[in-house]
């Protein structure tokens, strides 16, 4: 079992029996080769257009597009640096000399393995994966096993000239960090693993979220994670892991697992990166467990599971990169020394976003209301008076309605109040329609509010609220209206005189049934809206989930029937999946064993201390758990002393080692005043 990337390296064997002029010549020959501008097309084959950015790099790794700019930044693992890479040429940004800022560096990160002086050492080791934010800050993660995770923030002329350390609490074991990401709004994403002997691994995927507490994404052992990749709009998280390309995709946002794909490499390989393309589709890197040099970037289709190639006859891969709004796909050639660019056809690129139409499915297919509220919903509210009628409060050059339809409120807090189902839903091809209908059935419309239930006002129920228009091919429209208004029941009392009941009361039609189910493959929904031998009655039979169809019924109020295929989703034109069907408000119970674990900023068994005087330890409610921190803390101490006496093994209540202990003569930063951390 091969270890981690930074196992390949470049070996070069020549046997030149050759004079000194000949040498001199060659070397000049290979300078001159490796300063020029490397940009043009290479011996790279595959489906997309293949062309090279840079040569003549020193065991080029980790890659990262700027957001905004599109610069690349390639990581030059055998200099030690991170290069920007422009016009065929690579400029280091990142190498020596720079320092690491003292006061990031917390009392409960420095150990004998990692002691101060190593934190704080000014060059990078075996640097493997990049990212960078869009304000410029770069992150470097060393590719070896308790490697350190760095932050660079452009300093005075954009240099590179201090570093933060960004340690992650409770992984006190000697992680290798493989992968790293940054969001859009800072989140970080870093993806690595232990290895603990030959074939056996504990992977673990971690985010730093905005307000510094880190959570584990996924983890788990025997798992060897590769790297990690965002989608466009970074609500759907790629993880990849090295053995067979095994993958799974997380809801950012639910932190719920979407999808899995047992393998996507051939037997014999193993996946040496990971990214999205241009239409979200899973771009893995495939390399030989044999070492040969037969190197490729795969394509997998999230929806289908089919599998292509990208880019071939690589010698060795270092990284595959995308970037959340990239139209090509980055892949690194250790052996070659080379830096490539993977674009698709223009017609590809605009293609629909797969991962999104993933996302999409499992919502629709999980019953999850949606995140955002589709146009035509917006468009209902609007028309029903739901929008903010005093005028105010909006951007300049907005109205009340666009203002409260742009949904200051979310869509799921909405639903959480006012559960609702609605739908434009269009007609498509015909199944039957009888021989006297002259004027087919265009759309239909509607909005629900509190589907199958019947609301109760006073003494009265009433059908649940529901708006709901039926357009012909002619424009002829049948829209919901007012039967009737102002009933009320009365009754005769114990005196005998006839009073009220019940406050005015109105009926409207069409009247709305609604039956929601789960099936298999999704949700299942049975709709009527009965016109009452007024209008037509309209039934609809909806199927959602990661496939759409439907069907839509129309039993003529004189006589006759028509069927048509329901449609209601379309493609926009930057390739999403818009889906004019929304139920929200049912959103299905979450297990509480599945998403993500929150570990905070500190390890709970910290040191809080001011010189050598403790402030206060752990406790906790739960005894069970109190007792493995403190034997945690108790394993931690005893390790870290030069020599251990009775006293020490018998007390399990004393502090941690102070800071002094760990390194240097320096108070532990406090965590915020929460009270005791229980």
């Amino acid at each position: 079992m091969l270890g981690h990337k930074g196992t390949f390296r470049a070996r070069f064997e020549r046997s030149l029996d050759v004079g000194s002029i000949s040498l001199i010549f060659a070397a000049g020959f290979l300078l001159i080769l490796a300063c020029a501008p490397a940009q043009g097309k290479g011996a790279y084959g595959g489906d997309y257009e293949n062309k090279i950015l840079a040569k003549g790099l020193s065991r080029p790794d980790g890659i990262a597009i700027h957001p905004q700019s599109g610069d690349v930044y390639v990581v030059e693992k055998g200099a030690g640096r991170v290069s920007l890479v422009k016009d065929g040429r690579a400029t280091p940004v990142i190498g020596q000399g720079w320092t690491v800022a003292n006061e990031s560096i917390p009392g409960w990160a420095v150990s004998r393995d990692i002691p101060r002086e190593k934190w704080r050492e000014g060059k990078l080791n075996e640097p493997g994966a990049v990212a960078v934010a869009s304000n410029g800050t770069i992150y470097v993660a060393e590719d070896i096993p308790n490697g350190r995770i760095l932050e660079f923030a452009p300093g005075e002329g954009g240099k590179y000239v201090e570093a933060k350390a960004l340690p992650i609490p409770w992984l006190d074991r000697p992680f290798t960090w493989r992968d790293i990401k940054v969001t859009a709004e800072g989140r970080l994403l870093v993806t690595g693993g232990v290895d603990e002997f030959e074939g056996l691994h504990f992977g673990t995927v971690a985010m730093r979220e905005l307000d510094g507490n880190w959570w584990i994404v996924d983890y788990g052992p025997f798992v060897n994670f590769a790297a990690t990749a965002l989608s466009r709009n970074e609500d759907v998280i790629l993880v990849c892991d090295r053995n067979k390309g095994a993958l799974a995709w997380w809801d950012a946002v639910r932190h719920l697992p979407i999808g899995d794909a047992k393998q996507t490499v051939d037997a014999g390989s193993y996946a040496a990166g990971a990214a999205l393309t241009p239409d979200g589709a899973f771009a893995i890197g495939q390399q030989s467990t044999e070492g040969k040099k037969n190197a490729k970037v795969l394509r997998v289709d999230p929806l289908t599971g089919q599998i292509s190639t990208l880019v071939d006859s690589l010698q060795s891969i270092g990284s595959v990169a995308g970037g959340s709004r990239a139209k090509s796909v980055y892949v690194t050639d250790t052996i070659a020394g080379e830096l490539i660019e993977s674009t698709p056809a223009e017609g590809l690129a605009s293609a629909p976003y797969l991962i999104k139409r993933s996302l999409d499915g499992y919502e629709m297919g999980e019953g999850f209301t949606p995140r955002v509220a589709p146009g035509f919903l917006r468009n209902f509210f609007s028309k029903v008076g739901v929008a903010d009628q005093t005028g105010g409060g909006g951007r300049k050059g907005e109205d009340a309605v666009s203002v409260r339809t742009t949904m200051a409120f979310s869509l799921r807090e909405f639903a959480s109040k006012i559960p609702l189902v609605a739908g434009q839903i269009d007609a498509g091809a015909s199944l039957k329609v009888s021989e006297d209908i002259t004027d087919p059935i265009k759309s239909i419309a509607f909005v629900i509010f509190f589907p199958g239930k019947a609301l109760s006002g006073g003494d009265m129920a009433t059908p649940s609220l529901a708006y709901f228009t039926a357009e012909r091919q002619s424009g002829a429209k049948e829209q919901t209206r007012e039967l009737f208004k102002g009933f009320r029941t009365v009754a005769r009392d114990k005196d005998g005189d006839w009073k009220s009941r019940s406050s005015e009361a109105s009926l409207s039609i069409p009247i709305s049934t609604c039956g929601i189910e789960k099936s298999e493959d999704g949700m299942l929904l049975n709709l009527a809206f009965l016109g009452l031998g007024i209008y037509d009655d309209y039934y609809l039979r909806l199927e959602t989930g990661m496939d759409n169809k439907g069907e839509i019924i129309v039993a003529g109020k004189n006589g006759g029937e028509e069927r048509y295929a329901a449609v209601f989703t379309r493609l926009t034109e930057t390739g999403e999946q818009d889906k004019n069907l929304v139920v929200a408000g049912f959103d299905p119970a979450i297990k509480g064993n599945i998403g993500w674990l929150n570990i905070g900023k500190w390890p709970v068994g910290e040191s809080m201390s001011t010189s050598m005087e403790q402030i206060h330890g752990f406790s906790s409610g739960n005894a069970e758990m109190e007792e493995l921190i403190k034997q945690k803390d108790l394993e931690w101490r005893v390790e870290l002393s030069d020599s251990v006496d009775d006293e020490l093994l018998e007390s399990l209540d004393s502090a941690p080692p102070s800071v002094e202990e760990a390194g240097e003569n320096e108070p532990v930063p406090l965590p915020p005043a929460e009270g005791d951390k229980s």
